[in-house]
């Protein structure tokens, strides 16, 4: 096995252990509404002009558990989505939360975004969140999904800024040097890193950050495994 699938089958190790993101499943459309999925006002946005036609065709790369997905579907009633993950963990439930929310014009499939030109045709929008820094290489993937974007299509990507991550970073290698060769185990790297939040003096720099920023969310184990036990 080489680095770079060595890597991913880590990654998609870590999203079958920790279905990620860990939004709950709902009977109904999901609530509110985000301008960045709706192939309309995304379009107007980027370009300042009114698209020709709806019935776009959209692709989720990198659909985690979909949450996008179902909200990519939703709003925009006349698009084909398809939606792409390498975790059949994240995957299973990404169909599960769109069947039980009528989310019905949307195709899966199970492949790594580097695998992306099996999936037939080309897309008009091509949504990719909080993917591409997870990736050997983020290059590689992002050439992988220009490839089949549609001459006059709109790509929505989202990546880290490594400049505020640096508490982030500090306790992802805090818990590797505890773990040692269990590396690799989730639930062992989760418990290992509240065991080291809660022995912190409150006046931590590590601390407060965490206070300040994601302990709310990140008192799921799911947000608190992709944030501090990464692999990638």
């Amino acid at each position: 096995m080489s680095d770079s699938q060595a890597v991913s089958a880590a990654v998609a190790k870590l999203y079958d252990t920790y279905p990620f993101p860990p939004e709950p499943l709902l009977d109904a459309p999901p609530p509110g509404y985000n301008w960045r999925w709706n192939w309309l006002a995304a379009y107007s946005f980027c370009t300042g002009r009114r698209p020709a036609f709806e019935d776009a065709r959209i692709l989720d790369a990198g659909c985690g558990t979909g949450v996008g997905t179902e909200y990519l579907v939703h709003l925009n009633p006349q698009a084909q989505v398809t939606a792409i993950d390498l975790s059949a963990g994240a995957l299973a439930v990404a169909k599960e939360r769109c069947h039980r929310s009528g989310a019905d014009r949307v195709e899966f499939h199970h492949l790594s975004i580097y695998d992306v030109a099996q999936v037939p045709g080309e897309f008009d929008l091509i949504n990719c969140v909080g993917v591409l820094h997870h990736m050997p290489d983020p290059i590689r993937g992002i050439q992988a999904l220009a490839n089949k974007l549609k001459p006059g299509g709109i790509f929505h990507i989202f990546v880290y800024a490594a400049l505020g991550r640096w508490e982030i970073q500090l306790m992802q290698e805090a818990i590797a040097l505890l773990q040692g060769d269990r590396r690799g185990d989730y639930r062992d790297g989760v418990q290992i890193g509240r065991k080291i939040f809660a022995a912190l003096p409150p006046d931590n720099r590590l601390v407060q950050r965490e206070k300040e920023r994601w302990s709310l969310e990140n008192q799921r184990d799911e947000n608190f495994a992709d944030m501090y036990v990464h692999p990638q």
